[in-house]
């Protein structure tokens, strides 16, 4: 197998930070509706719903860091899909007057640059 590109290797360490993060973050909704519960009187069960999608999330942030870091050829293709859907949600989000949006945007425009790149597609084997 080649050499892993350093920018892959740094995504891939990052992706596996976000989905350790994304993972606690969604385990301490879930445990604070727990406590919340008998404390208000409201409905709080869409936290509890938003942090088992955080843990879903978490999960395949964790997923697709291994295999960024494994070089495997679906990782690639996760990650074209994830960032053109970021890159198009923070593209959505500038039009409605979102400019901090700015900077997720280009961000998702060097990687998927840098995804087409040929020794990250060799790598890869795409």
């Amino acid at each position: 197998m080649a050499d892993r590109p350093l920018l892959i290797t740094i995504i891939a360490v990052l992706a596996i930070i976000v989905g350790i993060l994304t993972i606690m973050g969604g385990l301490l909704m879930v445990a604070a509706d727990e406590v919340l519960d008998g404390m208000v009187d409201l409905d709080l069960s869409w936290i509890h719903a938003l942090g088992y999608i955080s843990i879903v999330l978490g999960l395949l942030a964790l997923i697709v860091g291994y295999s960024l870091w494994k070089g495997w050829t679906i990782a690639w293709y996760l990650s074209l899909i994830y960032f053109a859907v970021n890159g198009i949600l923070s593209l959505v989000n500038i039009v409605l007057g979102s400019y901090s949006d700015i900077l997720s945007l280009v961000i998702a425009v060097v990687v998927i640059y840098y995804l087409f790149r040929p020794h990250v597609k060799s790598f890869f084997k795409v």
